[in-house]
């Protein structure tokens, strides 16, 4: 496949078949089975090891999404269908099973002569895809991220360790709503002055105290977003 540029939201299934895939900015040899997402006014290409291949593809107008505002709000709000986020997961058998499913289930309603609630129901079967998309997302992108930090920490101060920690911690208690995200809260709990904390963690990680922080409030408002239909302004306040 040349390079190109598309204005649709391209999801493509590989089951059979390996080459390397060009995305935007990012470069991946891919690997089946495999699933990746193309987000519109990226530039593509792909090219395939050999002719030897069996994909699921599924293009998704721009303008399908605006008309239904479940998939609008999931895609806004979660990084994998943004430019250069969008890199390829490998994916178990099991995994492969269940997504190859849902692409049959939107294919066979396109093509079906039952033309009544058709559109909602494909509707319906691609946000699935979506939040299967996303909890793969979680296995494989996420975690590893996470892992890839703890292991960095291991090579740093404990107090940024601890502050990290802290952080996580705090964001999984039932009480979070109510906790204070600020620099001197966090600085207090780790008995340290909340400028030595930020330069240490600014030295050790790279990133000082509040942008620990802001980053920290962006992911759980982005988390409320996808649990609850409240308006955006009371999801941040």
């Amino acid at each position: 496949m040349p390079p190109f540029k598309h204005n649709f939201y391209g999801i493509k299934l590989l089951i059979k078949g390996e080459g390397v895939m060009r995305i935007g900015k990012w470069k991946q040899t891919l690997m089946s089975p495999a699933i990746y997402v193309s987000p519109p006014n990226q530039i593509a290409s792909c090219v395939m090891k050999d002719d030897d291949i069996l994909e699921y593809a599924l293009a998704i107008s721009v303008k399908f999404v605006e008309n239904h505002l479940k998939l609008k709000k999931f895609i806004s709000v979660f990084d994998y269908f943004q430019a250069d986020k969008s890199a390829p997961m490998v994916v178990e058998a099991k995994e492969l099973e269940e997504l190859m499913t849902i692409f049959d289930c939107i294919y066979d309603e396109y093509n079906s002569d039952e033309r009544e609630g058709s559109i909602e129901i494909m509707a319906s079967a691609i946000l699935i895809l979506f939040m299967k998309i996303k909890r793969l997302h979680q296995k494989y992108i996420v975690a590893t991220n996470i892992l890839d930090e703890v292991n960095s920490l291991k090579k740093v101060d404990t107090l940024s360790n601890r502050f990290l920690t802290l952080l996580q911690e705090e964001n999984q208690n039932e009480n979070s709503e109510t906790i204070e995200y600020n620099i001197a809260y966090y600085a207090s709990k780790l008995a340290v002055h909340q400028n030595y904390l930020s330069s240490r963690l600014k030295t050790e990680t790279g990133k000082s105290a509040k942008e620990h922080l802001n980053a920290k409030i962006i992911h759980t408002a982005k988390t409320l977003l996808q649990q609850t239909d409240l308006p955006i302004k009371k999801n941040c306040v």
